[in-house]
């Protein structure tokens, strides 16, 4: 899978991450943001990854005309 994306780069300690928190609701990192969408944790960015690629793979698949799954 081929992504754009720009690494963010935020201080070690936790308190001094307000820009964390205001996009995710928590100072933790990894967080991804999509758009409109963000997913913080690792194991749910991974999840939202394999979705979207399932979602391309589908819509690749899917005969022409046909509406995407």
């Amino acid at each position: 899978m081929e992504i754009d994306y720009a690494e963010v780069r935020v201080p070690f300690l936790k308190r001094d991450r307000p820009e964390v928190d205001e996009l995710s609701g928590q100072r933790w990192v990894p967080v991804l943001v999509d758009g409109e969408q963000v997913v913080a944790d690792s194991h749910r960015i991974l999840e939202y990854l394999d979705h979207l690629e399932g979602a391309r793979v589908s819509a690749a698949e899917a005969p022409a005309g046909a509406e995407p799954a």
